[in-house]
């Protein structure tokens, strides 16, 4: 008994020496003399998060792609980066704003939330008290300030704060395009004017540029709700249609200018040369890209995707396809009477299609801004877009190829936290890089940007109106002085003057 008493004493009495000796091993001295423990891998994860727990934080977002969960990848990796846990909820995009509207009605304060880009919806919030002053969080998180002051002007609200950062939609510059190898058939050069682009137009339409003893080619497409097919004709009179934009310190609209009237005039002459496809009046854009890639077009505006020889977004592949020859080019606005180099080409709003906010009243804001500032930096936009280098994308001199196709970028959920995307363009290839910068020099800013005024409610009829009387005009089925005047009468009943004056007290509030 005695025996087996001391063997058991002895055991113990061996394994604390075990113990102490371990310890004692697992400590060094510090530069101050005092001694700090190094544990084990397992011991270090432990005590590093009892130090510094995740916080959690809700997010209400926009769903990208229904059904498609956000317990994946992506959301893993920005919580690691920025030690949250992060709870998703993503609203249907068609009632996502109505959705919202009820949740804070009913008193649910989400730390991080979309909001639509309708800009009446965040007017609305900040007139609540509901949304936090980002602005006086920049010196503790300076990201936040680095992105927003790209948009600093159209962010700023009447009370100088700025309450969201815009989750953008990018540009897709439209510019004058052309058929280079017709142009090379005929002897002619990329128009510098607009004398020249008629002769070209007129050539690429009714001189057979394809070959095929047919009249089936025009200079320009177009489609019954876009106008931006015709904008480099109406930037060669200085003018932009259904866009408002700030000539002198003024904020105007371009349907209504004088040069307007002489674009439309010129619209009509191609239209009665046949330049102009007769379908435009009906087509949308889905069918112009179809007719685009079957070689239909010579001499039109059109986006820079069509120059990307990646294929993204399937404009480059099928025209060569089908036209294996064709070779296509971009040129700067032709000059006409009136041409006016500040104004060019129609812009995209600067503070995107989706707003991300944090709700003045969240339980955890630093945590909110934390991960809002995280992916303002290099890293995250780089993820938020293409995920991680060598396991999504890979990159070359500038140029990113995505590795991985949409059904894997769902499964693992990249762009699909889009709270601060500044869309980057590094996935296409280098010629549309080289088109996108030279078109983005075409661009005019949006004088109405940001501006949130109760006649906005005009617009939607003043468009539709304006849209269906231009129709009229290039067809022929109204003179073009008289459809122009008729189109100015109708203007001021459609309360266009007193739309005009709002926006241009609030942008001289605004600017002041």
């Amino acid at each position: 008994m005695l025996k087996s008493g001391l063997k058991k004493i002895l055991l113990v009495m061996l394994v604390l020496s075990m113990l102490v000796s371990l310890i004692t091993g697992c400590q060094k001295t510090t530069s101050n003399g005092t001694t700090a423990a190094t544990t084990t891998t397992a011991a270090t994860t432990t005590a590093e998060t009892t130090a510094a727990k995740p916080d959690e934080i809700s997010l209400v977002v926009t769903e990208l792609w229904p059904g498609v969960t956000y317990e994946n990848f992506n959301k893993q990796h920005i919580e690691e980066k920025t030690n949250t846990k992060l709870k998703v909820t993503a609203l249907d995009a068609s009632t996502a704003n109505q959705q919202l509207n009820v949740m804070l009605a009913a008193g649910d304060r989400p730390e991080i939330m979309h909001i639509g880009g309708l800009e009446s919806y965040e007017t609305n919030y900040v007139k609540d008290g509901l949304l936090l002053a980002i602005n006086k969080y920049y010196d503790k998180y300076p990201n936040l300030q680095n992105r927003i002051q790209k948009t600093i002007n159209m962010s700023k609200r009447d009370d100088g704060n700025v309450y969201t950062i815009n989750a953008s939609a990018g540009q897709d510059p439209w510019v004058p395009s052309y058929r280079k190898d017709w142009l090379d058939k005929f002897s002619l050069g990329i128009p510098q004017t607009l004398d020249e682009y008629m002769i070209v137009a007129d050539t690429v339409s009714n001189k057979d540029p394809d070959g095929n003893n047919q009249k089936d080619t025009f200079a320009i497409g177009g489609s019954k709700t876009d106008f931006r097919f015709f904008n480099h004709i109406f930037a060669a009179f200085g003018v932009i249609p259904y866009y408002w934009y700030v000539v002198d310190g003024n904020v105007v609209n371009g349907t209504i200018q004088p040069g307007a009237k002489e674009a439309l005039r010129t619209l009509n002459k191609l239209y009665t040369m046949k330049a102009i496809d007769p379908e435009f009046v009906t087509d949308t854009s889905k069918r112009v890209k179809e007719k685009y890639s079957q070689g239909k077009y010579g001499a039109f505006c059109y986006g820079t995707l069509c120059f990307d020889t990646f294929n993204t977004y399937g404009y480059y592949k099928p025209l060569h396809d089908s036209n294996p020859a064709a070779v296509w080019a971009y040129g700067p606005i032709p000059k006409g009477t009136g041409f006016n180099e500040k104004i060019g080409m129609q812009s995209l709003s600067e503070k995107g299609w989706q707003r991300t906010a944090i709700c003045a009243a969240a339980k955890n804001i630093d945590a909110a801004l934390r991960v809002i500032d995280w992916m303002c930096t290099d890293e995250g936009q780089m993820f938020t877009n293409y995920g991680l280098e060598g396991q999504h994308y890979t990159m070359k001199d500038d140029v990113v190829t995505i590795t991985i196709d949409d059904a894997k970028r769902q499964e693992v959920g990249v762009t699909q936290l889009y709270l601060a995307q500044d869309v980057l363009n590094l996935h296409y290839s280098k010629e549309y890089q080289q088109a996108f910068d030279f078109a983005s020099k075409l661009l005019t800013p949006m004088g109405n940007d940001g501006l949130d005024v109760p006649e906005s409610k005009y617009l939607v009829e003043l468009n539709n109106n304006s849209r269906t009387q231009y129709f009229k005009i290039i067809t022929g089925e109204v003179p073009v002085d008289k459809g122009f005047d008729e189109l100015l009468a109708q203007w001021k009943t459609l309360h266009g003057d007193e739309l005009a004056a709002a926006y241009n007290a609030a942008y001289k509030a605004k600017n002041k």
